[in-house]
């Protein structure tokens, strides 16, 4: 049952920064939905010299810490935390570690949760597996992406069920459908597919590999390519294609702030990834009603791909099937309206509110 707990409650979340990036994405658009009748809302992040990428709600009380990295700010961060006493703290990315061991001076009524975003990639070594278990337990609650990551953390760290959770990323599904309306600048060709990608040029957001597989397309296409990239990432990808025929089929977009308007006109949507937490951008296509061609990587991306419904799973780094995954999703009868209801069903913001909401409670 649902503790009763007298609202506002004081919820301080802990993230590097508010840089274009998929936990930052997801847990900006929880805090700027969550209402400031049940909660007191602090975040924390580090100096920086860039301009955050995300915009949050004006009853967002927001507190900078004054270094460039996390493990230099113990002190402040103990500081912020024993002036606060927050109810509730939620630590992603590489502040999970660090409350973690910061844990021992931290106030006996704050309740710690950390959000996960990405497991492992390879096995883990013994002794640091063990100290994997150790500081996970230091948490009161984890929160994971998908079916699969809860499974993976109850064997791997052999945790207690009822402390672990499957949160989907949220979706502003209404924003999304009206943004996408808005107009691009690109020409858009009528008379052969668009192919879509959105993410940053990583080497683990896979591009070169979509790149191999394009290139082996018999049909004419293109294909845009929008996220933020380095010099050397960019010449990492062109100098792959600037010698071939696809080279005038690839539009690297750069960084975009509505990448809606731009999937609108997508005929597919295609996933490279080596490895994903929980792909928000795929998720994003869904919602404008885009099928999506993906690798079958595990974790979230298998739970968010239904073969022959919203799009294709192909083997892992199976260059001529994934080719091969495109050409048949050209040929099949997706329903835009049908992909549309699935994501919102089970990504709309208002939904993964409640969510919230109900297991932050319990847990207080």
């Amino acid at each position: 049952m649902m503790n009763t707990i007298k609202a506002p409650i004081r919820l301080l979340v802990l993230m590097p920064n508010l840089y274009a990036g998929g936990t930052e994405k997801v847990i900006s658009t929880l805090l700027n939905h969550l209402s400031p009748v049940l909660w007191e809302v602090h975040l924390a992040y580090l100096t920086t010299d860039k301009p955050s990428f995300f915009t949050l709600s004006p009853a967002i009380q927001q507190h900078i810490l004054p270094q460039r990295r996390v493990r230099y700010t113990a002190w402040q961060l103990i500081d912020l935390i024993r002036q606060l006493r927050p109810q509730l703290l939620l630590s992603v990315l590489d502040f999970t570690w660090y409350i973690a061991l910061l844990s021992p001076f931290l106030p006996k009524e704050t309740k710690l949760v950390t959000r996960i975003s990405h497991l492992p990639s390879t096995p883990l070594a013994w002794g640091k597996a063990l100290l994997h278990r150790l500081l996970y337990r230091r948490f009161q609650h984890i929160i994971v992406q998908s079916e699969w990551m809860k499974t993976f953390f109850l064997q791997q760290y052999a945790l207690d069920t009822s402390n672990i959770s499957v949160w989907y990323n949220p979706l502003d599904y209404s924003f999304i459908q009206q943004q996408s309306q808005l107009p691009i600048t690109l020409p858009i060709p009528k008379d052969r597919p668009i192919f879509v990608t959105v993410g940053r040029l990583a080497s683990v957001k896979g591009h070169d590999r979509i790149l191999k597989a394009l290139a082996l397309l018999p049909c004419d296409f293109v294909y845009w390519i929008i996220g933020r990239f380095t010099p050397q990432e960019y010449d990492r990808l062109w100098q792959q294609i600037a010698h071939t025929p696809i080279a005038n089929k690839v539009v690297f977009v750069g960084e975009q702030a509505n990448p809606y308007a731009f999937l609108r006109h997508a005929t597919l949507y295609l996933q490279g990834s080596h490895a994903e937490g929980y792909p928000n951008a795929l998720l994003e296509a869904q919602a404008c009603g885009k099928p999506c061609v993906a690798y079958a990587i595990g974790g979230g991306t298998n739970e968010a791909v239904l073969n022959g419904f919203n799009g294709l799973l192909v083997e892992n780094n199976n260059i001529a099937a994934y080719t091969h995954g495109i050409q048949q999703a050209l040929t099949m009868p997706f329903d835009a309206t049908s992909i549309q209801t699935f994501v919102k069903n089970k990504h709309d913001i208002n939904r993964c509110l409640l969510q919230f909401t109900k297991e932050a409670m319990n847990n207080l």
